[in-house]
C-alpha cells in the first residue's frame, strides 16, 4: 500500500493526511486512500522525488535522526540541508565507534527492502583485530558461531548461529567479512566468540553500493548505476510482498529517473 512510502518518515495517521490533503501523487495522479503501489511507479509527495545518498560515516557519529543526540547522522552529514522539505533517516545503522558506508533516504519502502532477512542484501567491511587471526578462527567465522545478541525492537536476546559468511585476510591484522544479515554488533561480537577483539571497523559496502572516490565525512547522492541497485531490492521485496498470483504474473521493471533524479542534487559534498 502507499502507506509503506513513508513508513520511516510519518506516523500512519501523517501519510492518510497527505493523502487527504492531496499532496501524494502516483504517476503524476493524486492518490487516495489505500491505494496500491506498483514496481515501476512515480511516487512524488509535495511535487519532490525520493532522495538516495550515500553517506561517509565517521567514528563518533550516532545512526540516529534524533535531534537530542548532538551526534545525529542528519547534523553530522549536513545532507538534510541540501533537500529541504524533505525527511531523511538512515537504513540500517552502524555502531557509533565503526565507519563507512550508510544510506539515507526519504523512502520508506527502502529499509524493509534493504533489512529484511530475506533480503540477503552483502556488506563488506574490513576488520582489524589485535593480533593476527588464524585460518582455524577464519573458518569458524566463515561456517558460522553462535552469539548472543538483542533484537532491534523487541530488546529481547536471542542466541543463534550466525549465517555462512565470507572470511579472509587483508592482511597481517584485517580481514574482509561479508554478510548477508545484521544482527546487533555482530562482527563484533563473532570476532569475540573466536577470542579475538575488534580495534577497528569499516564498512566498505553496502548493498554494493561503494565509498570508492569520497573522503571520510562525505555525503553523494546515489548514481544511476547504485539507483539501479537500490530499484531491483525495491523490486524484488514488491514481488515478496506480493500475493501469489500478482508475483506470478511478474512486474515492470523500475527505471532510475522513475524514483529519483540523480542530478538535481545543490550538493554532493558535506565534511561531517
Amino acid at each position: 500500500r502507499i502507506n509503506k512510502c513513508f513508513k520511516n518518515v510519518a506516523s500512519r495517521r501523517e501519510a492518510d493526511k497527505f493523502l487527504e490533503e492531496g499532496r501524494v501523487r502516483v504517476n503524476k495522479r493524486t492518490a487516495t486512500t489505500g491505494a496500491r503501489v506498483l514496481p515501476g511507479d512515480r511516487v512524488t509527495l509535495d511535487g519532490k522525488l525520493f532522495v538516495y545518498i550515500k553517506y561517509w560515516k565517521p567514528v563518533g557519529v550516532t545512526s540516529t535522526t534524533d535531534r537530542g543526540d548532538a551526534t545525529n547522522v542528519l547534523n553530522a552529514s549536513g545532507a538534510e540541508r541540501a533537500y529541504r522539505g524533505q525527511r531523511l533517516f538512515n537504513v540500517g545503522r552502524l555502531d557509533k565507534d565503526s565507519s563507512g558506508a550508510l544510506l539515507l533516504t526519504s523512502d520508506g519502502r527502502l529499509p524493509g527492502a534493504a533489512l529484511s532477512a530475506e533480503a540477503h542484501q552483502e556488506k563488506v567491511y574490513t576488520v582489524t583485530v589485535e593480533r593476527r587471526i588464524s585460518d582455524a578462527a577464519l573458518e569458524r567465522m566463515r561456517s558460522g558461531v553462535t552469539i548472543t545478541a538483542p533484537v532491534q525492537h523487541s530488546g529481547k536476546a536471542v542466541t543463534a548461529k550466525t549465517l555462512p559468511c565470507q572470511a579472509g585476510p587483508c592482511d597481517w591484522y584485517s580481514v574482509k567479512i561479508t554478510l548477508k544479515e545484521g544482527r546487533n554488533r555482530q562482527i563484533r561480537r563473532m570476532c569475540e566468540e573466536v577470542g579475538h577483539k575488534v580495534k577497528f571497523l569499516h564498512r566498505a559496502s553496502f548493498m554494493g553500493i561503494t565509498l570508492n572516490g569520497m573522503r571520510e565525512g562525505e555525503w553523494k547522492p546515489l548514481n544511476v548505476k547504485e539507483v539501479k541497485l537500490i530499484n531491483r531490492a525495491l523490486r524484488e521485496a514488491a514481488q515478496r510482498d506480493a500475493p501469489p498470483a500478482a508475483s506470478a504474473a511478474g512486474a515492470p521493471a523500475l527505471l532510475p529517473e522513475q524514483n529519483v533524479d540523480v542530478t538535481a542534487a545543490p550538493s554532493v559534498e558535506q565534511r561531517g
